[in-house]
């Protein structure tokens, strides 16, 4: 096959999914009056589906030598959500975190990201394995 005789293939198959694409966009309908009026937005406001809400920002507590910079704190989320927190520390640890039985390792020097379904409601501990101590509180509330 030449490559005009490609060409020309090609821009036939184009335009026929651009036919294609306008048939079934205007679904048939000749009468207008069969659809509901489109919204309008007041002057100077967006139009669109709603803006979703921003992703909730991931809660880190930081170790330094297996204790919580700046205390232990709770992290706070809604039964049926998402938990998502992350442990940063500069030596090694074994975090688990009590109720959910979830134990991820942190890396000397690294980051671990915590992520699982909110079930159990109450306050849970977050503990060092390695060094035995709380580092936060999850509490899950309703």
């Amino acid at each position: 096959m030449t490559r005009n005789a490609r060409i020309a293939l090609l821009l036939a198959a184009v335009l026929v999914a651009v036919v294609a694409a306008v048939v079934l966009g205007t679904g048939g309908e000749d009468d207008d009056s069969a659809r509901p009026p489109a919204p309008t937005a007041a002057p100077g406001t967006a139009t669109g589906p709603p803006a979703r809400p921003s992703p909730r920002p991931v809660p880190t507590v930081r170790l330094r030598d297996g204790r919580p910079v700046g205390g232990v704190r709770t992290l706070e989320f809604a039964g049926g959500e998402r938990i998502r927190f992350a442990v940063a520390s500069n030596t090694e640890q074994a975090i688990h975190v009590h109720g959910y039985e979830v134990e991820r390792t942190v890396r000397a020097g690294g980051r671990t990201t915590f992520s699982f379904p909110a079930g159990p409601q109450g306050v849970f501990e977050i503990e060092s394995h390695t060094t035995g101590r709380a580092i936060a509180s999850l509490r899950v509330v309703p």
